[in-house]
């Protein structure tokens, strides 16, 4: 059968269509990353008890189209110690997190764990964190929002905590 060059756009055109994903296939890609910024107050109880600030700054990811988030993040806490000293924690943590869609609210729990870092004027101290998160993303526009969420922190583990409260900015909504 001799070559005709009808077949070889046929065939061309076939294949490109095999290889573009259509609308079905580009549903069921996981959406990007979410980035958050959140600022608020912690109550604390480490070397002393009180209320201090505290910041969060996090990169969220979905594994899956819906329901999972993975949440690496750095938190911030600045106190007053028992010597009346500003203390200043960092919190490098990972969470893992659920969530549920309701039209523009994502009310969200997890939990997860870290260190925390506690600066003083000698060497730092490196401590091991555990923490537990609820809140709620709300969706205002097509890639942005806002966000709230209570922040549940035992630093070191089981011998002192924080509980941050925190009210912020989301970017890269899916």
């Amino acid at each position: 059968m001799p070559f005709q060059p009808q077949s070889l756009g046929a065939a061309a055109i076939l294949i490109l269509a095999a290889l573009i994903p259509g609308r079905a296939e580009s549903q069921r890609r996981a959406p990007g990353p979410e980035w958050s910024l959140l600022i608020g107050a912690a109550r604390y109880d480490l070397t002393s008890r009180g209320t201090g600030l505290a910041g969060h700054a996090g990169l969220a990811f979905r594994p899956v189209r819906r329901g999972l988030l993975l949440e690496p993040s750095l938190g911030y806490l600045t106190y007053r110690n028992r010597f009346g000293v500003r203390d200043h924690w960092f919190f490098p943590e990972l969470s893992v997190q659920t969530e549920v869609r309701l039209g523009m609210l994502r009310p969200f729990v997890g939990g997860g764990g870290g260190a925390g870092v506690a600066s003083l004027v000698g060497p730092d101290r490196w401590h091991g964190a555990l923490h537990g998160v609820t809140g709620v993303r709300l969706r205002l526009g097509r890639d942005w929002g806002g966000r709230a969420e209570v922040r549940f922190r035992a630093v070191p583990p089981w011998s002192g905590h924080t509980t941050d409260f925190g009210f912020g900015v989301i970017l890269g909504l899916f």
